[in-house]
């Protein structure tokens, strides 16, 4: 009985301890995620800005080299050694659809 007893307040103690925790980890959570939000769209105006600054004609060049780009990156190989555990093990991968 006098062991139940001392250990009780323990017992509340510590479940204070996790409820004030889980708050802040909650709290900390929603910051995070209101900072990405502002990252992205400070991101998003530095961008346009940077493309605002451009001329024209290397605001076209730009976006015909990202097309570019986007279009070899897509069609490109699979790392050689992935091919080769595939063969060997013969399991299906995922391969890219452009």
């Amino acid at each position: 009985m006098l062991i139940v007893a001392l250990l009780l307040p323990a017992a509340t103690i510590q479940s204070c301890r996790t409820s004030n925790l889980s708050n802040r980890e909650r709290q900390i959570q929603r910051e995070k995620k209101k900072r990405q939000r502002n990252d992205t769209v400070l991101y998003q105006k530095a961008l346009k800005r940077h493309m605002k600054s451009q001329t024209k004609e290397t605001r076209k060049s730009m976006r015909r080299a990202l097309n570019e780009a986007d279009r070899n990156r897509n069609h490109r190989k699979e790392f050689f050694v992935k091919r080769w555990f595939r063969d060997w093990f013969g399991y299906k991968q995922e391969r890219n659809k452009g």
